[in-house]
């Protein structure tokens, strides 16, 4: 079905009905009465192909969960739903490189391709996995039996297609979404969810966290877990959080904060404090794993009211834009805490090298068609693009040469013909002739040059051809839209090399809101990212970690600006 990359138009949010009506039709279809999706926001789209047209649900983060053809109610699970649910499909057997060399180059799966035995459940119309039989476990294509597979115990020498693939890793669908997802551990879900609860209970039994350098990793099916010693070998064991699990992370994140956060200081604005604080005192997991929506606050104005009901902070300001004015120390939780090994940690020296690929702006100066003979006459490649200080340099090594100082007073240039075709685009009075060195070069680079722009990292332009806008700068702008609701804009970040799906995934994480992706349009002419709240220190510090630096940034925080 996705042998090419399908047109999917953009996605709208399910209403709660909806999303229930979805969930009811997953259960029947799969007879599985305990599954869950795995976000609480999920989206729909259209999609087509040259072979078929449907819908595609999408999870809080943008990646594909499902999707149907139209007219059909068949919901059909994505590759990363089937990695997330082990056992949600009935899995068919095939060799690796009938895997890697047929159906992922959009084969279908023959029956001398399979190996049996098969499952009672395979049957004609059913929907299967397949996968490779060196990792039984992990489904790395999706399709419809083709035949009745129960039963068969010989399949060389037979002939007939077994299954046909609808999805395959890597395959159109995989490359529209721009994912690039390894395959898990062969970890079953019960399995998981008992590591789970008892590896929390032990860390909370435990009474503290210890900090411990070595940390082990978690094995796959082939052999157990072993056995966790502290929140972070939890935290790196676990691949699916339950609410219960990332409430106990981000409430340890806040105790961290709290106790041993030397870099915090107060006042500071609540998005501040829970992206460039809490969520990087959290244990070492993924950032992924662990956010404000897959808490049970779910909004950062619940998660931080309700510690301050229980005493750890003091707010001021409204629910939109809260401020943490001061916190409390003296709490038995705080004082009794133990450290453990953080996300900051394990990510400095990773910070530090990043350091290094700060982007640069460099200015140039292109000749226009109406000083490239001039220039040629100066003794100068007419094509060249120039730096400020070269022009500079040759103007006045010209104004030298020919002996155009003013007798009387240094800083006065007399134009001859030359610097005054230069200067001037319309005929002007002899008494122009006379101007001072510095307003002769502004005259000159305003009148006879362009202005443009290369952007290099590590040394390298991240464009072939000169940039002629204006603006440099990364725009990031906080203002109160109608209905009394604050978001904040980021554009013209994409000259830097920072793609809009990662930023607005991103800024979703860390800021605990929803953000959108807005094309370029009549109204806007770059793409821009909008997430929902007033997220502009939390905007700029993610743009600093892309290496971009504040210099090349602009923020405009229309909330504090008074009313005249």
């Amino acid at each position: 079905m996705f042998k090419k990359k399908p047109t999917i138009k953009s996605a709208s949010n399910l209403k709660n009905s909806e999303r229930k009506k979805l969930l009811g039709n997953v259960r029947a279809q799969c007879a599985n009465q305990e599954f869950q999706f795995s976000t609480t926001i999920v989206k729909q789209a259209t999609f087509k192909t040259p072979t078929a047209t449907g819908t595609i649900f999408t999870d809080e983060d943008n990646k594909p969960i499902f999707f149907k053809e139209k007219h059909s109610e068949f919901l059909i699970p994505t590759i990363l739903t089937c990695w997330q649910y082990p056992g949600l499909l009935h899995v068919v057997l095939t060799h690796k490189h009938v895997l890697d060399n047929k159906l992922k180059n959009g084969a279908d799966l023959m029956l001398p391709g399979t190996i049996p035995p098969f499952s009672d459940n395979c049957t004609r119309g059913k929907l299967v996995g397949v996968a490779s039989s060196e990792t039984p476990f992990v489904v790395e294509a999706i399709g419809v039996c083709q035949l009745n597979l129960a039963g068969i115990v010989k399949v060389v020498g037979e002939t007939g297609v077994a299954v046909k693939v609808l999805h395959t890793i890597n395959d159109g669908l995989w490359e529209v979404f721009k994912m690039s997802v390894e395959p898990p551990s062969q970890l079953l879900v019960s399995q998981k969810h008992e590591v789970e609860l008892e590896a929390l209970a032990q860390a909370d039994d435990a009474g503290g966290i210890q900090e411990d350098e070595d940390l082990p990793t978690a094995k796959t099916a082939s052999g157990p877990l072993e056995e966790p010693n502290s929140l972070s070998e939890v935290a790196e064991q676990l691949e699916e959080l339950s609410i219960e699990t990332v409430d106990h992370f981000l409430t340890q994140a806040v105790y961290y904060t709290l106790a041993l956060d030397n870099t915090l200081k107060l006042p500071i604005g609540a998005s501040n404090f829970i992206a460039n604080h809490v969520m990087k005192n959290l244990p070492r997991i993924h950032k992924t794993q662990v956010s404000l929506k897959r808490s049970s606050w779910a909004r950062a104005s619940k998660f931080l009211k309700y510690f301050e009901n229980q005493g750890f902070l003091k707010l001021k300001g409204k629910v939109e834009n809260l401020t943490v004015v001061s916190v409390n120390k003296d709490k038995t939780e705080i004082k009794s805490f133990q450290p453990y090994r953080t996300i900051q940690k394990s990510v400095s020296t990773s910070s530090k090298n990043n350091d290094k690929h700060d982007v640069e702006v460099v200015v140039y100066y292109q000749p226009l068609n109406t000083a490239k003979a001039t220039l040629h006459a100066l003794g100068n490649n007419p094509n060249a693009m120039l730096k400020a200080k070269d022009i500079k340099a040759i103007l006045n090594k010209y104004v030298t040469e020919k002996k155009l100082v003013n007798a009387t007073d240094e800083r006065i240039i007399l134009l001859d013909d030359t610097l005054f075709s230069l200067a001037y685009k319309k005929s002007a009075s002899d008494s122009t002739r006379k101007v001072l060195r510095a307003k002769m070069f502004d005259l000159i680079l305003s009148t006879s040059f362009t202005e443009v722009f290369f952007i290099f990292k590590d040394g390298k332009p991240l464009s072939s051809k000169p940039l002629k806008s204006k603006n440099r700068n990364v725009s990031v702008m906080t203002e109160m839209k109608i209905h009394r609701k604050i978001v904040t804009r980021i554009s013209n970040f994409e000259i830097y090399g920072v793609d809009p799906e990662e930023l607005s995934l991103e800024l979703r994480k860390r800021c605990s809101g929803s953000s959108t992706v807005l094309e370029p349009s009549t109204l806007q002419s770059t793409t821009e990212v909008q997430v929902q709240g007033p997220h502009g220190n939390t905007a700029i510090n993610i743009l600093n970690e892309h290496g971009i630096p504040s210099k090349y940034i602009d923020f405009d925080n229309k909330l504090n600006k008074k009313k005249k």
